[in-house]
């Protein structure tokens, strides 16, 4: 990689990301460019360090490492995919779970919180290894223990060792996903970050679309422990293509064994941290049930196939993809780096469209199935990429791994419970517009709750410290 400015000390590649990095409006409030006074009074700093020199060898080094940017952005991407394809599909293989394992739908979503219970005692300790010691080793290790999770899964031949092998699974996750969100931080300037993580985080509903399109298929002509064992194959690749592509900036610091503790940093207990964490944890909830039950909600209610039902949840996750995107372009472009407007609108629109899911009887036409499933993805997965930034940027540079890593683990709560009471609801009423109104009225619930209590630089402050 010649082409990336590299530092005379290391040999690492120089990050363009000092431009604002860890503010909420990309400049200060004198119109200086200095960083924004972050909560508690300290001044953000950039994740990755100015070039340095002056004249046109910076502006040489400064060229190309933006063009290194889509390098780390496509890497981050399609690792993110890789993992996500065991995490998202999880819902696409139940019917087979059903058939060979003898799972009630409780059991299916205890599948589901074994999975987020594994990433949320692996969040804060991935978070933590990247500070320390970099991205890119942090990032192999999860994808390897994501890997071998997924061989396990396919080798079960009782319920105990699904649960084992979705834990693993999800401590895999748990320890690659901080790091892969430091690519971005560390890389991109505040007034693209958005966006860059938008499209980052759009890998999760790429994944779980191609697994709901691949696995279900797979299952009915080679079984769905073969397709299971490919999939595995993929997340190896991941691993090659980091190992050879991705280095963090040069200079990163890194952060010292006695520098605000092992683990926490003063900034995870900030009151708009902890809003936020609490409002993602509704969100996810939400998230979790609709990928975890729409397959049996299309081949149970609706009284269709497996394949179709993995074509529900593929719209789905084609609108959470493509809201990822969107809402982090808008995010960045129609509010100048404002976050809370962005992430009120998917949560109201999320309820909205679980609301009307709730309504759907069964003789409904799988073409309104897949419209409003895309709908529903475009909000109550497209929220993320947003809220992972507006996060980051409330901690600042040297803290951005901990409490993002912090978070992550925080918000796992609501999956972890969500999903199997869920299950259990089901169990008992057979009703899924019962289920379906319930999820919805708890997501309202939360997004209000987070419109009436996050403060954030109002749009006018944005647009005035952007100029």
């Amino acid at each position: 990689m010649n082409h990336v400015p590299y530092d005379a000390s290391g040999g690492a590649p120089r990050s363009v990301a000092h431009e604002s990095v860890g503010t909420l409006a990309g400049a200060g409030a004198a119109g200086d460019g200095s960083p924004a006074p972050l909560p508690g009074g300290r001044a953000g700093a950039g994740l990755g360090p100015a070039p340095a020199g002056h004249g046109a060898a910076a502006d040489g080094a400064a060229a190309a490492g933006a063009r290194y940017m889509w390098i780390v952005l496509a890497t981050a991407v399609f690792t993110q995919i890789t993992y996500s394809l065991p995490n998202q599909g999880i819902g696409a293989i139940t019917p087979f779970l059903q058939a060979d394992l003898a799972m009630t739908r409780e059991q299916i979503g205890l599948l589901v919180s074994f999975a987020q219970i594994g990433m949320g005692l692996t969040f804060l300790p991935g978070g933590w290894a990247a500070d320390r010691f970099g991205c890119r080793p942090v990032t192999i290790a999860g994808l390897g223990l994501v890997s071998l999770a997924v061989l396990v899964l396919a080798q079960v031949r009782d319920i105990p060792w699904a649960y084992v092998g979705t834990f693993l699974g999800g401590a895999g996750v748990g320890v690659t996903s901080p790091p892969v969100t430091m690519m971005i931080l560390r890389w991109f300037p505040a007034r693209s970050r958005g966006t860059a993580m938008g499209l980052k985080q759009a890998g999760t509903p790429i994944g779980g679309m191609l697994a709901a399109l691949w696995l279900p298929a797979a299952g009915q002509v080679i079984g769905w422990r073969p397709a299971l064992a490919a999939v595995a194959l993929t997340i190896v690749a991941s691993v090659l293509l980091v190992l050879l592509l991705y280095r963090d900036p040069a200079g990163m610091p890194r952060l010292e064994r006695r520098a605000g503790g092992p683990w926490l940093a003063p900034a995870i207990f900030s009151r708009p941290v902890l809003v936020v964490t609490c409002y993602s944890a509704v969100l996810v909830t939400a998230q979790f049930c609709v990928i975890g039950y729409t397959v049996l909600f299309v081949t149970e209610w609706l009284g269709r196939g497996a394949v179709a039902g993995g074509w529900a949840l593929s719209a789905t996750l084609a609108g959470g993809m493509t809201g990822r995107v969107v809402w982090g372009v808008v995010s960045d472009r129609v509010f100048h780096g404002v976050r809370k407007p962005v992430l009120t609108a998917a949560g109201a629109v999320a309820a909205l469209a679980l609301g009307i899911l709730a309504l759907l009887p069964p003789p409904t036409p799988l073409a309104v199935v897949f419209a409003l499933g895309f709908v529903l993805g475009f909000a109550v997965l497209g929220w993320q990429g947003v809220g992972i930034a507006l996060t980051a940027e409330l901690a600042g540079s040297s803290d951005a791994g901990r409490v993002v890593g912090f978070s992550l683990m925080a918000l796992q709560v609501g999956p972890i419970v969500g999903p199997p009471l869920v299950g259990r609801l089901l169990d008992v009423t057979g009703s899924y517009p019962l289920a379906w109104a319930a999820v919805a009225a708890i997501c309202a619930l939360g997004t209000l709750g987070f419109a009436a209590t996050m403060r954030e630089p109002t749009l006018r402050t944005a647009r005035r410290e952007k100029r």
